[in-house]
């Protein structure tokens, strides 16, 4: 599937055009920053961040919200769930 542009199809893992997504961009320190989803290259996505900057990423970073973030943060180092 290659999209780009401002198509509303759906992407991979229900993600759309305009979506937001949380990546992680700090492990130790449990930073997160907002994205909105640009488009989908057939294997990574293409994301803008609140400066306008254009990013690609695949999609094990992107999240629906902070929680689910640091969830997998735990989930990823043996930590508990709180």
């Amino acid at each position: 599937m290659k999209l780009d542009g401002n198509t509303s199809s759906k992407l991979p893992d229900d993600w759309e055009i305009g979506s937001v997504c949380v990546m992680i961009t700090n492990k130790k320190k449990k930073y997160t920053q907002e994205y909105i989803v640009k488009g989908y290259d057939g294997r990574y996505f293409k994301l803008r961040d609140k400066h306008g900057n254009f990013h690609h990423a695949s999609i094990s970073r992107m999240f629906k919200s902070r929680d689910e973030a640091l969830i997998s943060l735990q989930h990823n180092f043996g930590g508990e769930q709180k």
